[in-house]
């Protein structure tokens, strides 16, 4: 990596940390990581055994076929 990608690197970073930065995300993969969280989060609250959670988080991340 050279001087110029490394100093944007670094300015990514600091904007990240003080919440001034989003990254691009693509709806598909918003929606899969808004999918995941809550699925953590009903396993977090007792809501969902380890084998739920994961038989769940699979089907979020099985492709649809139309």
């Amino acid at each position: 990596m050279g001087h110029k990608e490394g100093s944007l690197v670094s300015l990514q970073f600091r904007l990240v940390s003080e919440r001034k930065f989003n990254r691009m995300q693509r709806s598909t993969s918003r929606e899969v990581q808004r999918r995941l969280s809550e699925l953590w989060e009903a396993f977090n609250q007792k809501e969902k055994s380890v084998r739920q959670l994961l038989k769940r988080c699979d089907n979020v991340n099985r492709p649809v076929m139309h």
